[in-house]
């Protein structure tokens, strides 16, 4: 009886060590790849918006149409967002900001520009990073940023 017990705790001390240590590595790694991803994402369309300015605010005359906010500036204004908000998300930089800026930005996609089942993906991914922050290899772990 005695022998069960020891060797059913060492299981849970062996899984608990497991976790920690898995939490401890993984968790931060997982975290980058999460920024990079979604970080590459919208660089990436505000890059594309901003090589052709003119057409940009085409579409978003005519068809990007988001009520309220006169196309022009909706136009730089999200394109503004796309890039600076990507770029301090791959730094780790103001993350939790970031990711909240960006999933504004995809549900106004969502809701009003282009329906697709991929951007709530990026909503879980985004809302994951402003939940747990931008983990370990960044600069806001560096300077303590919560």
């Amino acid at each position: 009886m005695a022998r069960t017990k020891k060797s059913s705790k060492f299981i849970i001390n062996s899984n608990n060590n497991f976790s920690k240590n898995a939490e401890n590595f993984l968790a931060p790694i997982l975290l980058l790849c999460s920024r990079v991803w979604m970080a590459n994402i919208f660089f990436d369309s505000g890059r594309n918006k901003l090589s052709n300015m003119e057409g940009t605010i085409f579409l978003f005359e005519y068809q990007y149409i988001i009520p309220i906010i006169p196309a022009s500036i909706s136009a730089y204004l999200i394109t503004l967002c796309e890039i600076a908000f990507s770029v301090l998300l791959f730094c780790g930089l103001l993350t939790r900001l970031s990711a909240f800026i960006l999933i504004i930005i995809t549900i106004i996609i969502q809701s009003l520009i282009y329906n697709n089942i991929e951007h709530f993906y990026w909503i879980f991914m985004l809302s994951t990073l402003m939940i747990y922050g931008s983990g370990k290899i960044s600069i806001d772990h560096m300077f303590k940023i919560k």
